[in-house]
């Protein structure tokens, strides 16, 4: 059956929202841009009402994931769980995802990439761990391949223990190397690979001196 819109009022607490009046009663609150396709008077039916509805569904769902990026980069993954969380419908989620995606804003291969890129630069770890943290941010194995490809663990892995002897004033061989193996093996490091390394960089400690 349909009804008349007799209102359209702009919310008090929220004003790009509008509070829709049929038949003299509230009836529901929806965007402004949306609103702005109703008029006084005009009949409409619940079909429309139920479309209106989905569509304002879409456009919150699209502002809050769109501000969730604000923060930081999200993977698709992070954005999806974000939104089953405030409750949207899969089919609205699965749409802002989608337009997120199109408009360039989730990209979970460049996500993946800087990722990497930052963690390499600024607080070494290894292939393993690298793996790991983005199995967490919802990125799919096969773009996680795709990102550690050329990362240099061997490489990363003599950065990092540089970094850790800097910080230390250990003088005794089994005692360093005990520490700087677990500190290593806590960034994601292999043992047998990073052996060579600690006897690398403990020569380098003692031949500074």
């Amino acid at each position: 059956m349909a009804k008349v819109v007799t209102d359209l009022i702009t919310q008090n607490k929220n004003r790009n929202r509008t509070n829709v009046y049929l038949d003299g009663e509230f009836g529901f609150g929806i965007a402004n841009n949306l609103a702005l396709t109703l008029g006084i008077g005009q009949e409409i039916s619940e079909l429309q009402i139920a479309d209106l509805l989905k569509r304002d569904e879409f456009e919150l769902a699209f502002y809050r994931a769109d501000h969730f990026l604000g923060y930081r980069p999200r993977t698709a993954g992070e954005v999806t769980q974000k939104l089953q969380m405030l409750k949207y419908s899969q089919q609205t989620v699965q749409g802002v995802v989608e337009k997120l995606s199109e408009q360039n804003l989730l990209d979970d291969r460049r996500f993946a990439t800087q990722w990497v890129e930052e963690r390499s630069s600024s607080k070494p770890k290894g292939r393993k761990m690298l793996a790991m943290e983005l199995k967490q941010k919802k990125v799919d194995p096969e773009i996680i391949q795709e990102a550690l490809i050329n990362v240099d663990n061997e490489g990363l892995a003599l950065k990092a223990a540089r970094e850790y002897t800097l910080k230390r004033n250990e003088t005794d061989w089994i005692i360093f190397r005990k520490k700087i193996s677990g500190f290593l093996i806590r960034r994601g490091f292999e043992y047998s690979d990073i052996a060579p390394i600690i006897a690398r960089v403990w020569e380098e400690k003692n031949h500074e001196k």
